[in-house]
């Protein structure tokens, strides 16, 4: 969602493929950070194991990879906020279409999946 769109200008086909890219995007990359904060965390877990068994040298090179690996867990963290930030305005424009009368079960349905997914709650 690296632009937002106006929903009003869309017509139904259009808002919902958006809206569908939108949360399918919005999951990606809170399944990645996730993925990266478990990994991030095993090497924290192998720096501290080399430190305690007296291998510098593992626990540098562990320590290189945390740091890789907690910049692109910030990196993320800031992308999944820009995705909630963005599905906040989609379902404000929903919203709005719904209380304008524009297709009520259509701008219903849109709002109540942006909702989901700016929750981290799996659709059913």
């Amino acid at each position: 969602m690296s632009e937002m769109h106006d929903l009003s200008q869309m017509d139904e086909k259009d808002a919902r493929s958006y809206v569908v890219h939108c949360v399918t995007e919005l999951n990606m990359q809170r399944r990645r950070l996730a993925e990266r904060t478990r990994e991030r965390d095993r090497w924290q877990k192998r720096a501290r194991l080399a430190a305690e068994a007296g291998r510098d040298d593992l626990k540098r090179a562990a320590e290189e990879k945390l740091i890789d690996l907690s910049v692109e867990v910030e990196t993320l963290q800031s992308e999944v906020r820009r995705l909630q930030n963005d599905a906040a305005e989609l379902i404000q424009q929903l919203r709005l279409q719904r209380n304008a009368g524009v297709a009520v079960q259509f701008a219903t349905a849109l709002a109540d999946q942006l909702e989901a997914a700016a929750r981290g709650t799996p659709e059913e």
